[in-house]
């Protein structure tokens, strides 16, 4: 190859090759690397990684529980897909709703819900350390994860008011 380039027309095929790479890279430099929106739930976005990330998620608890050669097929991971592009669209609608309703959940309840996890704890005290070790496992961060805890806590809770709320006639 060395060889090759070394002379005029090597040189030009070199240039030529690298021309489609240089528009490629400058493309994708101007459109932004925009992602692909799988769904649109009252205006909230969810992206292909979100879903990619979710779904692979659900697999792999699946399979652990499955057992070691466990596999699943085209058409079981398609309406594994499926379901979690779903789940994924019912807790955005509920989210919207506990907070359209006014549901809150403050910074303080959040601090102690971490700071009062097990998982999160050594000798029974709260770990830094093993807060950042345990969310790395799971795909988290401590940058992320009190946005995501919240999420939770609001739809629980719109969950739980729906729930208790509920009522049925004699009839």
């Amino acid at each position: 190859f060395r060889d090759v380039v070394k002379g005029w027309l090597g040189k030009l095929m070199l240039g030529l090759l690298t021309l489609p790479v240089i528009f490629l890279g400058i493309e994708s430099y101007f459109s932004g690397g925009s992602e692909v929106i799988v769904a649109e739930v009252d205006g909230h976005e969810i992206s292909r990684p979100t879903l990619d990330k979710a779904v692979e998620s659900q697999k792999q608890q699946l399979l652990a529980r499955s057992g070691p050669d466990a596999t699943l097929t085209d058409t079981q991971q398609k309406q594994l897909r499926e379901r979690v592009l779903n789940s994924l669209v019912q807790r955005q609608l509920l989210l919207n709703s506990a907070k359209a309703a006014g549901y809150q959940v403050s910074d303080a309840t959040i601090q102690t819900l971490i700071q009062s996890t097990p998982t999160f704890q050594e000798a029974g005290k709260f770990s830094p350390a093993r807060y950042a070790q345990v969310l790395s496992q799971i795909g988290e961060t401590p940058a992320t994860f009190p946005d995501r805890a919240r999420e939770e806590i609001l739809t629980s809770q719109r969950v739980s008011g729906m729930l208790m709320s509920a009522f049925v006639t004699p009839a």
